[in-house]
């Protein structure tokens, strides 16, 4: 039987301190280590292949498995590789931009005579040493901002589900499992809607690591994934739309005007 003095405030606060620290566990703490860790053993070819794979089908064994979640160096590096689906994604846009382009005719089409000229000549002229040239620069581009928009993706969740956490995370684990979300970025370059697709599936695996690795409520979580989500689906389309504009602005000549 317990005496009174065990049933007084102190010890009991006490108690309570106890199990709370016993059932947090250590968000920072070290795992086996990712495949992408272990590029040195098993190459990086292969390293980036399996994180990949990973992320795509089982994001939060690969988040649990991090073994050094206090750097963002090794994260960065996989970013970059999946930057580089993203960056062909705008060489298959150019490519697939290109055919109506050539094809567009020199004619209105509201009216049934030729207004403009032989409905059989092209509209517009296609310089292909400035399209292709602008389409490798704007691919470039978008590798390096594959970073950047990780980075802000990141700060943005961090302030709006930080303060809905049982415990606070330092921001590097914010980059961290969000950079090894990218995984379905390898659906990037698949024509029309594997942007989409992409975009989606990343945004789905924020959703999962964020609730298991971080401990954040449901509903906070789910919130702070979507209004995230739909500022870099904005920045993204937004981004990918100015570029293309850009590359036809000095790759395209409207012959009707030249």
């Amino acid at each position: 039987m317990s005496s009174p003095s065990d049933q007084s405030p102190y010890h009991m606060a006490k108690f309570d301190e106890k199990k709370v620290a016993e059932v947090q566990r250590n968000l920072m703490a070290p795992g086996s280590g990712t495949p992408w860790e272990d590029r040195g053993a098993i190459g990086a070819v292969a390293g980036f292949i399996k994180t990949l794979f990973m992320s795509m089908f089982v994001p939060i064994r690969l988040v649990n498995r991090m073994r050094r979640p206090e750097i963002s160096t090794d994260v960065t590096r996989f970013a970059l590789g999946c930057g580089i689906f993203w960056g062909a994604a705008i060489v298959v846009s150019s490519w697939l931009a290109l055919g109506p382009i050539q094809s567009a005719k020199l004619y209105d089409e509201k009216h049934p005579v030729p207004k403009y000229g032989d409905p059989n000549q092209p509209r517009y002229e296609v310089d292909a040493h400035w399209y292709w040239g602008g389409a490798a620069v704007m691919a470039i581009v978008d590798v390096a901002l594959t970073v950047a928009t990780l980075k802000v993706a990141a700060n943005v969740l961090e302030k709006l589900i930080s303060h809905d956490m049982p415990q606070r995370a330092p921001s590097v684990l914010y980059f961290n499992l969000m950079g090894y979300s990218l995984g379905p970025s390898l659906l990037a370059p698949i024509p029309f809607y594997g942007w989409l697709a992409a975009l989606l599936w990343i945004f789905l695996n924020w959703l999962l690591v964020a609730k298991s690795r971080l401990d954040a409520k449901i509903a906070a979580t789910l919130i702070a994934v979507i209004l995230t989500s739909i500022a870099v689906f904005c920045f993204v389309f937004a981004l990918d739309y100015v570029e293309l504009l850009a590359i036809q602005h000095f790759a395209v000549t409207d012959q009707r005007t030249s």
